[in-house]
């Protein structure tokens, strides 16, 4: 025991006693911020007096056969004002343990210094050395700490995933519904939950690399490494896959095809969008129903054609008849109801008006266009004009003005628009400049 106490070493600090970290013996309790004692170096934060540690006291967690680092009390300034060599010590071994970046964790390693400070000293003591990363060997005044953000840095619950229960609640749900929100995604990380083969990782996670790999041991620890790659690959394209085709909210249904076959023909072509990107895939698929409906029109044209159906009405109606035959239900009242149908289709004045306009050209149809006048008005008056014409021998505008009183207008362009065509030639009026031509010469 007096061996003990005389192993003691007590060192007058010359930092505020406030800032000195109060240590206790984790096994006894006992103050030993003065004197030499043991860390484990596998436990964190687990240190003993030497008393315990020269008769091998155990824990649950701690054994006597762990590494362990003999400390004595470093109150002294090294590098910087505020910070005494057992906070840098413990600050490198945090980040150590750690990880850089990570400072509420090197923190509470730390103890006596907060994350922020943690972070300046690093930084501002080795980072920024002129010599970095080692510190220059001069005490350095105390670091100016940034000014606190002012946005809310307190810690928040974690809950990437949209499915998780206060994000369903903001949106006024309660249970899943969603492709997206049964997967558990997580926008913002752009990835799942549970990922495709979750438990991958259990592949590399023993596999380390020492010069005493055999040539065997290696192979294996890589050909580990390939089929994990491969199974990252295989995440990043089905999650990219779901992304391009929007199934996030609901699952693709289709392309756009409206009928049976062309959604038959979607079905089939749907496993190309493993390996061809939407967009083309889309324009390709659309391509080949457009195809498809243009084959079933023609073919629909050439029947028309062949039963001497001349217009679309008509082939409209020969269709809806076909219909009725090919159930081979029809009724004295279903052939009677027909027949009403399509009498009163055929002289309703639409119709009608329909079967003019295939006798006219596309000019004339135009000119109808832009007049505003039906088909049956513009008949009426190239009637008259043509008549009067073949009566007179000619013509001329102001006579053709007057055949139509309160018509001027629409009379004006019908005849300019027939003398354009040359409907009004006269053959005495173009041998006319010949005799005149001849007599002029003689």
């Amino acid at each position: 025991m007096s061996q003990h106490k005389s192993a003691k070493k007590k060192v007058e600090g010359n930092e505020d006693p406030e800032k000195k970290l109060m240590k206790k013996c984790s096994y006894c309790g006992r103050d030993i911020t003065n004197e030499v004692y043991v860390r484990c170096a596998k436990c964190i934060g687990f240190i003993e007096c030497l008393e315990c540690f020269s008769v091998g006291a155990e824990t649950a967690s701690h054994f006597h056969t762990h590494p362990y680092i003999i400390i004595e009390p470093m109150h002294q300034v090294v590098y910087r004002k505020g910070w005494t060599a057992e906070e840098e010590f413990l600050l490198l071994h945090g980040i150590q343990v750690c990880g850089l970046g990570n400072w509420h964790e090197i923190e509470n390693i730390v103890q006596t210094k907060n994350a922020i400070e943690c972070e300046t000293h690093y930084f501002g003591t080795y980072l920024q050395s002129p010599i970095a990363p080692m510190p220059l060997d001069e005490v350095l005044p105390e670091a100016v700490l940034p000014p606190p953000p002012e946005y809310d840095t307190s810690p928040r619950d974690s809950r990437p995933s949209i499915s998780h229960d206060k994000n369903l609640a903001d949106r006024g749900k309660k249970d899943r519904t969603t492709p997206a929100e049964f997967a558990g995604w997580m926008p913002r990380r752009n990835e799942f939950e549970v990922e495709y083969q979750n438990e991958a990782e259990q592949l590399i996670a023993n596999i380390t690399f020492t010069e005493n790999d055999t040539a065997q041991s290696l192979e294996q620890n890589l050909r580990f490494l390939r089929v994990y790659n491969e199974i990252l690959e295989e995440r990043h394209n089905r999650t990219q896959f779901a992304i391009e085709w929007d199934l996030f909210d609901e699952d693709f249904r289709s392309f756009g095809g409206k009928t049976k076959s062309e959604r038959e023909m979607e079905e089939a072509l749907m496993p190309l969008a493993q390996v061809v990107p939407r967009k083309p895939l889309t324009e390709f698929i659309q391509s080949v129903e457009r195809e498809s409906q243009l084959r079933e029109s023609i073919l629909t044209l050439i029947k028309w054609r062949k039963n001497g159906i001349a217009t679309r009405d008509e082939g409209l109606m020969f269709n809806e008849l076909e219909k009725l035959m090919n159930e081979e239900k029809l009724t004295p009242a279903q052939v009677e109801a027909w027949n009403k149908k399509q009498m009163m289709k055929t002289e309703s004045p639409e119709f009608r008006a329909t079967l003019i306009r295939q006798l006219l050209d596309t000019s004339e149809n135009n000119l109808c266009h832009q007049l505003s006048i039906s088909p049956n008005m513009y008949l009426n008056l190239k009637d008259l004009l043509i008549r009067e014409f073949t009566a007179r021998g000619e013509i001329t505008e102001e006579l053709a003005v007057s055949f139509s009183p309160g018509q001027e207008e629409y009379m004006r362009k019908v005849y300019e628009h027939i003398k354009a065509k040359g409907l009004f030639w006269n053959p005495a009026e173009k041998s006319k400049p010949k005799q005149e031509q001849k007599k002029h010469n003689e």
